[in-house]
């Protein structure tokens, strides 16, 4: 690890751990600190708000993120609808924002539709659906939202469109594949991260844990457990 990440990995450590909290919902008070210190937009431009950071320095960020179980659309906001909007052009708006791909009815700037499984569509100020044809942002007036979760029991919400685009520009060629890896790379990151979390948490109570007079972590089958869940956490990274 450069010099830079390990600051941007002490940065990023500070930031989650501060705001651990049990919950399933938006934590807009994490989210305004990561708008704060530049971590909210990384990887964008400056002209697009960002702070130019690379997929290395998402990677850090992003690993600390899943470690502290962040309740926050930092992929989607970042690697997702930042990037997708930037490319096709669209000026990208204020908030956490969130993508998917659907089909959608668009007749100018009227749009009628319905999205499944929206990461975090009940916090974002602002959705980027990428149609076969098109780049389609939508802001909340145009979105009627159902909340939704997955097993991890994280935002994945039913979304019913019928109202004005905020945006619509054609879709650039490959985008469809580049946001799908993109996609890919982010959940990684995510449960790479959350991996390590659950380790450091399990050697803990392994520490703290008495039976028999003792720490349970002192014995050798917990430490063989301990020690293999520690090989696939460091394979996960």
């Amino acid at each position: 690890m450069t010099t830079e990440n390990a600051e941007l990995a002490a940065l990023a450590e500070s930031v989650f751990a501060d705001a651990r909290a049990e919950g399933t919902g938006f934590d807009a008070g994490l989210w305004s600190t990561l708008e704060e210190t530049g971590l909210a937009r990384l990887t964008l431009p400056s002209d697009a708000g960002g702070s130019e950071g690379t997929l290395a320095d998402a990677a850090v960020v992003l690993a600390a993120a899943g470690a502290h179980a962040a309740r926050v659309p930092l992929v989607e906001t970042d690697l997702l609808a930042g990037w997708l909007l930037h490319t096709s052009g669209i000026e990208l708006p204020a908030g956490p924002l969130t993508a998917v791909r659907g089909e959608l009815d668009v007749d100018g700037d009227r749009v009628r539709g319905r999205l499944a499984r929206v990461p975090w569509a009940r916090a974002a100020a602002s959705v980027a659906v990428l149609t076969p044809a098109r780049v389609v942002l939508l802001g909340p007036d145009a979105l009627t939202v159902t909340d939704g979760t997955n097993v991890a029991e994280e935002p994945r919400d039913l979304v019913q469109v019928a109202g004005p685009a905020l945006a619509v520009a054609p879709a650039p060629g490959e985008v469809a594949e580049e946001l799908r890896l993109r996609a890919a790379l982010g959940r990684a990151l995510l449960l790479a991260g959350a991996a390590r979390g659950a380790l450091a948490a399990s050697v803990g109570y392994a520490g703290e844990r008495e039976q028999f007079g003792r720490p349970i972590g002192r014995f050798q089958a917990v430490q063989q457990q301990l020690a293999l869940a520690a090989a696939e956490v460091a394979a996960a990274s």
